[in-house]
């Protein structure tokens, strides 16, 4: 059965590319939003109710989280790319098909990784240099994160295939619910409500497990009453095997990008392990700088996947014309919304720190850190739409080439040699400086390489 037309966008009825942009983005970008507020009450209640200790505990292990779910944001957005040109193409069978081999897949993986977590968790947060007072209040929470890898892995990548398909709004309605669920359910552990024992500081990660789970079966369910064409249903239940053609294809444009995002997270381990030898004040900070940051990712992240999966659309449609309008208007919003939420959070940055941390100087040293590293986002923003477009056409491998090499011979080596130098900012400095280089080579690459290449479908 086909999707409902408001579920979706339909490429080939929409022509203007500024109307097919919003329409596709805004959903989108309210759903990362949420999903980073789910993350931020969860830090702000463990702050607030428990103490900047216990922040920091959860802030050491975000790195680990981070490089667990690259594999899932890896795998999701190959996938989705390939449901976004089978959808174009209006091929229901083949968008059931990659579906259903990519979250067969994505589980399989998830239970590996937390498996693996718990075995490795001690080395890890030795290797991790994780300060002493801190260290027992991290395990504890890591455990029940580690708990949440597969459900975690599912749900996002059903959400990234669901966008694929054109439905940006489903993952708003998943989103909202869990949201909802988390913030009311994370201080109800932390507190003790209605009869349940305080739970201290794995209560956020309680918290997320449920509310993964009940947002799961919710959205199943929803998916079967409106007769989404991605519906777990009996007949969708038979696609959900591992197909090694498909396998094959969805791996030859996820593992170059699941190779990125993990370098990515692996760059964050170590930039975790420099901040760590400043001690617990600049690992609280690091937390809600990463808090901060997130918010202005959004909107460059949402607008890249935008550009990818219109731009795999199109390409399944046959109408290539649309693919520079499409990566023209991907600029030109990330320069709106990126720009206008940096001038934002620059102008009330003293007051959106504190909802993070409660001690003076640290708050003065997040606030300088924030100021030199925030306004590199805008140029982050639009290495990102040059590499989505590429990628939206099965072109992979050159532009996350890039992307892992600039973090392996600029950001890292900045950081190391610009920490001992002038201190704790020269790490922080890094990350513009790294995404200046990022844009000029992207933008090398698609003008001179890519846009004179022959783009066809891949399913």
């Amino acid at each position: 059965m086909p999707t409902p037309q408001h579920q979706s966008t339909n490429i080939i009825k929409l022509r203007l590319p500024f109307k097919l942009f919003l329409l596709f983005l805004l959903p989108m970008l309210v759903s990362n939003f949420l999903q980073g507020l789910s993350g931020t009450l969860n830090n702000i209640f463990v702050s607030k109710l428990i103490g900047d200790e216990a922040f920091a505990s959860t802030s050491v292990f975000f790195p680990v989280i981070f490089l667990m779910i690259s594999i899932v944001i890896g795998l999701g957005a190959g996938g989705s790319i390939l449901v976004g040109q089978a959808w174009g193409a209006g091929d229901s069978t083949k968008v059931k098909s990659i579906t259903g081999t990519t979250l067969t897949v994505n589980f399989i993986i998830g239970i590996l990784f937390a498996l693996i977590g718990f075995l490795i968790l001690d080395v890890l947060l030795e290797m991790l240099k994780t300060p002493e007072n801190i260290i027992d209040q991290t395990r504890q929470y890591a455990y029940i994160m580690l708990l949440n890898i597969p459900c975690i892995f599912i749900f996002i990548c059903f959400t990234s295939l669901l966008r694929g398909a054109g439905d940006s709004m489903t993952p708003l309605l998943a989103l909202i619910v869990s949201t909802v669920l988390g913030a009311f359910l994370t201080p109800m552990f932390i507190l003790g409500l209605f009869g349940i024992p305080k739970l201290g500081i794995i209560s956020p990660a309680l918290a997320l497990l449920c509310s993964n789970l009940i947002t799961m079966a919710l959205l199943i369910v929803y998916l079967n009453k409106i007769g989404h064409t991605l519906a777990f249903n009996k007949q969708f239940f038979k696609y959900l095997r591992p197909n090694m053609q498909l396998i094959k294809l969805v791996l030859k444009i996820s593992i170059p990008m699941t190779v990125q995002m993990i370098t990515i997270a692996l760059s964050e381990l170590l930039i975790i392990r420099f901040i760590n030898e400043y001690g617990s004040d600049a690992t609280t900070s690091y937390g809600a700088l990463i808090q901060i940051i997130g918010y202005v990712q959004f909107p460059a992240i949402s607008i890249a996947i935008t550009v990818s999966i219109l731009g795999a659309q199109a390409i399944g449609r046959g109408n290539l014309a649309l693919l520079t309008k499409i990566m023209q208007t991907g600029l030109w919003v990330n320069l709106l919304l990126t720009g206008g939420l940096i001038l934002l959070i620059t102008l009330f940055s003293s007051t959106i720190i504190k909802l993070f941390i409660a001690d003076e100087q640290t708050i003065l040293m997040t606030q300088y850190l924030l100021n030199i590293s925030l306004w590199g986002m805008i140029i982050f923003g639009f290495a990102r739409v040059f590499s989505a477009i590429m990628q939206a056409s099965g072109v992979v491998f050159i532009p996350t080439l890039i992307t892992i090499l600039s973090i392996l011979l600029i950001l890292l080596p900045a950081a190391w040699i610009l920490s001992p130098l002038i201190g704790l900012q020269g790490i922080w400095i890094a990350y513009p400086i790294t995404f200046i280089v990022l844009l000029g080579l992207q933008f090398s690459y698609y003008w001179f390489v890519w846009r004179h290449k022959t783009i066809k479908r891949l399913v």
